[in-house]
């Protein structure tokens, strides 16, 4: 399966370590088996900041409640 995507400028970091890019570049297919999980984006002036929720917290330490 495969899925069509857009690439970004370089990924970069502010000095509160929010990841952003300032634009957005080509469009591709990809292998679908590449692809981790998704992510959103907000965008605040010329920047889009990446809103990553499965990364946003270390869950190492929390209890497993199954």
């Amino acid at each position: 399966m495969l899925a069509y995507v857009q690439l970004t400028s370089k990924v970069m970091e502010d000095e509160y370590e929010c990841k952003y890019f300032t634009q957005f570049k080509s469009k591709e297919f990809i292998d679908v088996r590449c692809i981790d999980h998704c992510v959103g984006f907000a965008k605040i002036g010329s920047k889009y900041f990446i809103i990553d929720k499965e990364n946003a917290f270390d869950d190492a330490n929390w209890e497993n409640l199954e």
